[in-house]
């Protein structure tokens, strides 16, 4: 049965919030095997999350997020997630949810267009382990686009505030009188920031387009 759902999202460099409804349409489903007919009803499911970033040093960030569910009749679910970022490039975590689940996360900036991460979640409750070992999930993230109207985001835009913020304060120490000379030293800083970063990426593999 066709369905659709809602949502909204926003996000800045160090927070985000979500709320969404994925399937707005309770419909109904019927399976017909060996001889025997189920039935199924699709409740309108609920999702709010919300999570920020704070640096912890020059190298290392703490990321906490939270996300909870709700549909009728059923009690509401709550995943806890942290994770430490070292330079943006890797990440590693952990999850826990309120019916007892619990997991792992890491993921891994391969380059400035591909991401690469892995999860391991299970339960702390002896019935469910009985029957299951946990799983395993693998995640592939491919990023094809620059920004909108092609304008750097991410790391990009990150660099160029940087840039842009320094060449401001430069302008500031001389004064006005002197913008020529100034604006002369900004460019040449520019140039050279600018060298400085294409070297760093090459030497890595990366290509600074990538948003964190």
């Amino acid at each position: 049965m066709p369905n659709f759902g809602v949502g909204v999202y926003y996000k800045t460099d160090r927070y985000y919030l979500s709320v969404s409804i994925p399937r707005l349409l309770q419909t109904e489903r019927f399976r017909k095997e060996n001889e025997q007919i189920t039935h199924a009803t699709d409740r309108p499911h609920l999702f709010a999350s919300t999570g920020f970033r704070t640096p912890l040093s020059a190298n290392w960030t703490f990321a906490p997020a939270v996300l909870v569910s709700y549909v009728e009749a059923a009690p509401i679910e709550i995943l806890l997630d942290a994770g430490f970022s070292y330079r943006e490039n890797f990440t590693i975590g952990a999850q826990y949810t309120r019916s007892g689940g619990i997991g792992g996360v890491m993921s891994l900036h391969i380059s400035d267009g591909l991401q690469l991460g892995y999860a391991y979640v299970t339960s702390s409750v002896d019935q469910i382990n009985r029957f299951s070992n946990g799983t395993h999930e693998m995640l592939l993230k491919i990023r094809l686009s620059d920004g909108l109207n092609g304008t750097p985001s991410g790391r990009a835009a990150s660099f160029t505030r940087e840039v842009n913020e320094k060449a401001s304060a430069n302008e500031r120490k001389i004064g006005t009188k002197n913008k020529n000379r100034t604006q002369k030293i900004v460019n040449n800083e520019k140039d050279a920031s600018i060298h400085a970063a294409f070297s760093h990426s090459c030497t890595r593999g990366k290509f600074p387009l990538w948003p964190n």
